[in-house]
């Protein structure tokens, strides 16, 4: 096998991997960072050991089973990094690469 097969090139000479944090200011790296704990914190909550210690159906919280609530308290956390993240992006330096 050659170096260059484990080069992960695209045609256009950008990285095929995902990359978060490459090239970043020092505070959109910082803000990154924090969205992936939430994102982290938020898959611990749904998987095993913490969400089967609150897989019960009491109590009702707003009348709905503590386990479904559990579910859709995640699902806010995670809607509101997304929110976050979104609105403390730098869109005007993305922005001229739709119009083409």
């Amino acid at each position: 096998m050659s170096a260059e097969s484990n080069d992960h090139r695209g045609i256009d000479g950008s990285s095929n991997r995902l990359v978060i944090l490459r090239g970043a200011e020092p505070a959109t790296r910082r803000r990154r960072m924090i969205f992936v704990a939430i994102y982290g914190m938020v898959a611990a909550m749904l998987t095993w050991p913490l969400f089967p210690r609150f897989a019960g159906v009491k109590p009702l919280i707003f009348g709905l089973p503590l386990s479904f609530a559990w579910v859709v308290a995640a699902l806010v956390i995670m809607f509101g990094a997304l929110v976050w993240l979104y609105s403390t992006e730098d869109h005007e330096r993305t922005k001229d690469h739709g119009s083409s």
